[in-house]
């Protein structure tokens, strides 16, 4: 495990908080101590050698793919757990899932997605690992036929016919798109 702690934590200075903006605009404002959790948010702001100064005055770190509600939740668990040590990644020891990660992880299964796919991007390593644990062992002890079911996944006939409908509406646009360049071309042209 990676021991980093913020430069704040060690002077006795007041620890900065910096300004994120989720896809929607909405800002939000994150400890010094907690964006180390969040591995990709620590490297682009050590790159640029922002000041205390700068925090104010130049924009907030946009995450234009990431929703408000995501943000928010994984700015919880951040802030909940700066100061912890960081899991290395080559650790592939299971996570120690906490009390508080298992009443913040009571949400239903599509924002959970988002979750993983938000703590994925943002580079979360522990909050990663605790959101699968949790899809894990949703999936204990369930059948094959049930866990298509919970986790939403196609039989192999419904994804040859997802793959036939885009196929079909693909040929549709093309020889729709082929017509339409034909009336073009042949608009110009007058006999007579």
């Amino acid at each position: 495990m990676s021991k980093r702690k913020s430069a704040s934590a060690t002077d006795g200075a007041p620890e900065l908080t910096y300004r994120v903006t989720s896809k929607e605009g909405k800002e939000f404002r994150v400890s010094e101590g907690a964006i180390e959790q969040c591995l990709t948010l620590h490297t682009m702001i050590a790159q640029l050698f922002y000041t205390p100064e700068d925090i104010e005055t130049k924009d907030a770190f946009p995450i234009q793919n990431v929703s408000s509600k995501t943000l928010k939740l994984i700015f919880k668990w951040c802030e909940h757990n700066k100061g912890k040590p960081i899991k290395d990644e080559n650790d592939l020891t299971p996570p120690v899932v906490t009390p508080f990660d298992e009443e913040l992880l009571k949400i239903d299964m599509d924002f959970l997605h988002e979750v993983i796919m938000a703590a994925n991007f943002l580079n979360v390593a522990g909050l990663l690992d605790v959101a699968c644990a949790k899809v894990a062992k949703m999936g204990e002890g369930l059948s094959p036929a049930r866990m298509r079911v919970v986790f939403r996944v196609p039989t192999n006939e419904e994804d040859r016919a997802a793959q036939k409908a885009a196929a079909d509406a693909a040929a549709a646009a093309a020889a729709s798109a082929a017509a339409d360049a034909t009336d073009v071309s042949g608009a110009g042209t007058s006999s007579g």
